[in-house]
């Protein structure tokens, strides 16, 4: 379960976005499986680095469509990890963040710190914290695979 923290300031954070890109904006964690629903078909993910230094480390993934391997989303992460199960799966490099969290059932809470859009991409900054560990994580989403949707 992940608590959505300043649930009204995230709110006013996504105003001008369209529907899709304020759900994909405001996903706390796992984006992996929302990637999943919306392209139809799994969502990779690639690891471009991690690097470790001491409880804290640092990686870059792309989420990439399965087969085709165009990215959906670039995630740049910091993430102190005080716990050795979750620290075990993050050194395994083969599952998102968010993903961890979900599989050793742990509380989360989600804050999103910034959201901006352009005509080439739209990014989000946001922290994810729990028991144990807490990521901060900026991802940029290229605009021209989620076009928007305006009545």
């Amino acid at each position: 379960m992940t608590e959505i923290l300043a649930v009204d300031e995230m709110l006013q954070k996504l105003q001008g976005f369209d529907p899709l890109r304020r759900v994909l904006l405001a996903t706390p964690g796992t984006l992996q499986g929302t990637l999943s629903a919306y392209f139809g078909r799994p969502i990779d993910i690639e690891m471009s680095s991690q690097r470790r230094d001491g409880s804290t480390i640092e990686r870059v993934v792309d989420l990439v469509l399965r087969d085709e391997g165009t990215v959906a989303c670039h995630a740049e992460s910091r993430v102190v990890v005080d716990d050795e199960q979750f620290l075990k799966l993050v050194l395994e490099k083969r599952i998102g963040l968010g993903r961890i969290a979900q599989l050793l059932h742990r509380e989360t809470s989600f804050l999103l710190e910034t959201a901006h859009q352009n005509e080439d991409s739209f990014t989000r900054s946001y922290r994810l914290a729990g028991e144990g560990f807490a990521f901060h994580i900026d991802e940029e989403f290229p605009a021209v695979l989620y076009p928007e949707a305006r009545s």
